[in-house]
């Protein structure tokens, strides 16, 4: 499929970030980006895009009980706005990953 097809498929659709750090745009040196690879990806093939990436989420709750986990955030987001996005980019799991969310401090969610 060549890169103009690609770009006709997601033209106009609207794409919800959802994850960590890494989605929210923070940089190695902790700083937030405003060039985040969500708005990059966006950008190249013509969507809307939304970010709701929050630092320091894991895929459930973890660590840190004042910050979302990423399905909590997704679920708020759904709730607030009573819409579906076209698409859901779900990147997590260097929170997770770096053993900052420890499985006995997770609950099922």
């Amino acid at each position: 499929m060549s890169e103009e097809n690609i770009s006709l498929k997601f033209k106009n659709r609207t794409a919800l970030f959802v994850g960590d750090s890494i989605v929210e745009g923070v940089t190695t040196e902790y700083k937030r980006t405003s060039d985040t690879w969500a708005k990059l990806l966006s950008e190249k093939l013509g969507m809307r895009h939304i970010n709701i990436g929050i630092g320091g989420s894991c895929y459930v709750k973890g660590y840190n009980k004042e910050i979302l986990s990423i399905d909590e955030n997704f679920k708020n987001y759904i709730e607030s706005t009573h819409r579906l996005p076209d698409l859901i980019f779900i990147g997590g799991g260097v929170t997770t990953g770096g053993l900052v969310c420890r499985l006995r401090n997770m609950k099922q969610s």
